[in-house]
């Protein structure tokens, strides 16, 4: 249950809760093929909601509708919704963490608890994308809020990534996993972050 295998061999090229929905699903369904494209469908409905209920805050419901139907209609979203991989989970937890920065940048909050409140949603998200392909899920949001602080010329608000609260969140979500493989099988660590990872980037 701890490391995912292909062929018989550890498989090492990304981390395995994903693997755990798509199992947990095909033992309710007993179906392999449904059960990996339901995770992707529940997913992408959860995206759509996202969608609604961001564009709800500062517009009518009906252009909130309408904004939900354009995303669920794309054919690049509708395609991904439909494959056994790990894409959807990973964009839309992606998409929730920045979800949650959004709703406090529209809804002009600044008292401390709610600010608090939309890290420790960032962060929860963030986590979570981590846990299905890796540092990117946290790196890709931190650069994209990064890069709106930067263009807006509100430099000094990249402070705020330094959220406590909302950090040891993503620690205490992300990071299990990442340990309990890392010490069972030594050369994951290298393996996922330094060939996956690292040098692909690179």
């Amino acid at each position: 249950w701890l490391m995912p295998t292909l062929c018989g061999k550890n498989y090492y090229n990304k981390p395995a809760p994903y693997y755990w929905l798509t199992s947990a699903m095909q033992w309710l369904t007993e179906d392999t093929e449904f059960a990996g494209r339901a995770i992707s469908v529940l997913f992408s409905i959860f995206a759509v909601i996202l969608a609604y209920r961001l564009v709800r805050k500062f517009e009518r419901k009906s252009v909130a509708m309408l904004a939900g139907m354009m995303l669920a209609t794309c054919i690049e979203f509708w395609l991904l919704g439909r494959y056994y991989r790990m894409d959807m989970p990973f964009a839309v937890s992606m998409w929730a963490a920045i979800y949650y920065f959004a709703s406090r940048e529209i809804g002009s909050v600044g008292d401390r608890h709610t600010r608090n409140s939309c890290w420790r949603g960032f962060y929860f998200w963030a986590a979570v994308a981590t846990l299905f392909k890796g540092p990117a899920g946290l790196a890709l949001p931190v650069l994209a809020i990064g890069a709106y602080f930067l263009v807006t010329g509100q430099c000094r608000r990249i402070l705020e990534f330094f959220n406590p609260v909302g950090m040891v969140i993503y620690l205490l979500v992300a990071c299990p996993w990442f340990v309990a493989a890392s010490i069972y099988y030594p050369e994951y660590f290298d393996t996922f972050f330094g060939r996956e990872n690292f040098k692909r980037m690179t």
